[in-house]
């Protein structure tokens, strides 16, 4: 991660360099970037002359981060799966139970 397209460069041209000099290659095909902005501009990155492609989603942990900073993706997909965990056991829920209960058996 870095501030700036330009250090993320020098980034990408040191652990090419350091990369190197351990006898290894990084494979431009599979090294993506991500531009992480309100505003979207499309930042080009190279290794070794070869252009990077660009990601606008990628999921961390159970989490989707989006180029645009957005979290609708992110809210909508946990609706979802609460939505479908509420319908999975939707005669308990439903059932008058003393609410421990329900958390116990969930």
């Amino acid at each position: 991660m870095t501030e700036t397209p330009e250090s993320l460069q020098q980034m990408l041209d040191g652990i090419t360099e350091s990369c190197k000099t351990y006898g290894m290659k990084i494979n431009a095909k599979k090294t993506k970037t991500m531009h992480i902005r309100k505003e979207k501009k499309k930042v080009s990155k190279l290794i070794e002359g070869s252009p990077l492609g660009q990601k606008t989603k990628y999921q961390y942990l159970r989490h989707i981060l989006t180029e645009d900073v957005s979290m609708e993706k992110e809210i909508d997909i946990r609706t979802e799966k609460a939505r479908a965990k509420f319908w999975k056991h939707k005669e308990l829920l439903r059932r008058n139970i003393n609410i421990d209960t329900k958390k116990s058996i969930l």
